[in-house]
């Protein structure tokens, strides 16, 4: 069986090509064995990559099984590379800060390996810090906070390097003039760009930008979100059944052919190891796939907050 490869970052850290997306849906509240199981799976079956947020509202949970898995001595926290991403409401530099420091005590680490900004908008908390979800206006629209710049957002990031308290740092949902600005006055640039793609939403030319600027482009939602269709589309079906693996295989393989660290996510034990299971896949099944001119975005969050942050536009 082929092994996924690693990326060296422009940090000069490593990133494992697959990570495990710890997003398991909202408002689904599931016990501390929920977590025990999927985690200790997912070290089994050689993930040591793994993509949380604040906002996922997990990482205690999270932090009590990691720190079961370390003591039991499959791994210690250095072999793992932990990613983990700040809210849009707690973007200003003293809330970042707020939000870094809680992830941590949850998680009971003392660095991240990864720190993103999740979202491209800088939302105001309903009621910092005792409600730090997107406060909204009569308008039904989330209040932008304009007292800060993404400017100012990121020299503290950068503070956070420095510190020692993140290894990286990097940007989620980030469009391409958003990334352009962003390098106009990093000092350190981004070293990640976690965005939805999939063959429904390939975006060639934000790919092809992170890849000539030393951004690695990390593909959440490769499978789509629930009945997608991409499961079960001719194209990925016939790549499957060619190779006697599975759609989802395929797609994921996909993802890191093109280039992308990949996270898949999944709230079954059995899916986390078949998940891990890389397919090496032709030129021509690469290029098969990205020709399908299905397209479709799964993660969008005009309806929450009502800011279009994508446009209408796929590519």
């Amino acid at each position: 069986m082929a092994s996924w490869p690693a990326y060296t970052l422009s940090s000069g850290a490593k990133m494992p090509a697959i990570g495990l997306g710890t997003w398991f849906g909202d408002n689904v509240i599931h016990p501390q064995s929920f977590y025990d199981d999927i985690l200790t799976a997912a070290i089994d079956a050689g993930y040591r990559h793994f993509d949380g947020a604040f906002l996922y509202g997990n990482e205690k949970e999270i932090g009590k099984s990691m720190q079961k898995i370390f003591a039991s001595g499959k791994v210690k926290r250095e072999d793992i590379f932990w990613t983990s991403k700040c809210p849009s409401s707690l973007q200003k530099p003293e809330r970042l800060r707020y939000a870094l420091e809680k992830t941590l005590e949850r998680l009971q680490f003392t660095y991240l390996d990864m720190y993103l900004l999740h979202w491209p908008v800088q939302n105001t908390p309903t009621d910092f810090p005792a409600n730090c979800n997107a406060k909204k206006g009569a308008d039904g629209k989330s209040i932008i906070d304009t007292s800060f710049t993404i400017k100012d957002t990121w020299a503290e990031m950068e503070k956070l390097v420095a510190e020692g308290k993140v290894k990286a740092i990097g940007v989620s949902n980030w469009t391409l003039p958003l990334l352009k600005d962003l390098l106009s006055h990093a000092k350190i640039p981004p070293a990640v760009n976690q965005y939805e793609s999939h063959p429904y939403l390939p975006q060639p030319s934000l790919l092809a930008f992170c890849h000539a600027h030393n951004i690695l482009p990390t593909a959440y939602s490769p499978l789509g979100q629930g009945a997608s269709g991409l499961l079960t589309d001719p194209a990925v079906v016939a790549v499957a059944t060619a190779h006697g693996c599975t759609p989802a295989q395929v797609l994921i393989s996909w993802g890191v052919a093109r280039g992308c660290s990949v996270i898949p996510r999944t709230s079954s034990v059995t899916r986390v190891k078949d998940n891990f299971v890389m397919v090496e896949l032709t030129k021509d099944e690469v290029e098969t796939i990205a020709k399908v001119t299905t397209r479709a975005r799964y993660g969008d969050p005009f309806e929450k907050w009502g800011h279009d942050l994508f446009g209408r536009e796929f590519e």
